[in-house]
């Protein structure tokens, strides 16, 4: 009873249009039947379509084209010394190629990182990379298509201000981004201002691990420790004592 109800109070949910009726494009309808309780509020997790709607609804969308490769997910581990304005990123990117020969371009800056010679990889052999002429492309082939992890291997100078040290640098964006900074002494010490969302959690090993989910940028910073200190003001306190003839 409660369907029927609903049938007759909702409206009708409109397909892509398929069919022409004399060069006129005809919309068909369907019906989607939602249960609702005594109070004509929807109710439950469900609706109810008909076969030929649900298949309309899930069925793959046409492309002219798919795309060359996919960029699944990618992990950064950071090392950066506590007396040391450089830190050494390791990046592991796992992409899928979908076709034979494909061109991979990744948004890194010539300008950002440094390339550390013989530590780029795909699936743990050597691969060869090539900027743009901008410097703001890195692109390198895959043969096959299939699932491969790409590791490289660079450094990224830092900035001093603020009293703290800070990173910045492009990054391929992927559905899942996750950073893991090395021996993070002092979690609180550590800033990830592009992510205030980010879930960080500290590891038993001293490492902070920060999932930063898709994004384009990294920018951390950790305070510094030792400016910091030269900041700091001495001061020492006197107490003046005065005391009376006769006492103790």
């Amino acid at each position: 009873l409660f369907m029927a109800k609903a049938v007759a109070q909702l409206p009708s949910a409109i397909a892509a249009p398929d069919e022409t009726k004399g060069g006129a494009t005809v919309v068909k309808k369907h019906r989607v039947i939602i249960p609702i309780d005594a109070d004509q509020k929807p109710q439950g997790d469900y609706v109810y379509v008909s076969l030929e709607f649900y298949t309309l609804l899930f069925q793959s969308p046409k492309r002219e084209q798919l795309p060359a490769w996919l960029r699944r997910s990618a992990t950064y581990e950071l090392d950066a010394a506590e007396d040391g304005i450089a830190a050494h990123i390791v990046m592991r990117l796992e992409l899928e190629t979908l076709v034979p020969l494909a061109q991979i371009s990744l948004p890194f800056r010539r300008g950002e990182i440094h390339l550390l010679e013989g530590r780029s990889s795909l699936d743990g052999e050597p691969v060869s990379l090539d900027w743009d002429d901008a410097g703001t492309v890195l692109r390198f082939e895959v043969e096959r298509p299939g699932v491969y992890q790409l590791t490289l291997a660079f450094s990224v100078a830092g900035k001093e201000e603020n009293d703290a040290n800070s990173w910045h640098f492009n990054v391929p964006s992927a559905a899942r981004s996750v950073l893991r900074i090395k021996d993070a002494r002092r979690p609180g010490d550590w800033l990830l201002p592009t992510v205030p969302g980010a879930i960080v959690k500290s590891l038993e090993n001293g490492d902070l691990l920060a999932d930063l989910g898709m994004i384009g940028t990294i920018d951390v910073s950790r305070k510094d420790q030792r400016r910091l200190a030269k900041n700091m003001t001495e001061a020492e306190q006197f107490v003046w004592w005065q005391l009376r003839p006769g006492s103790v």
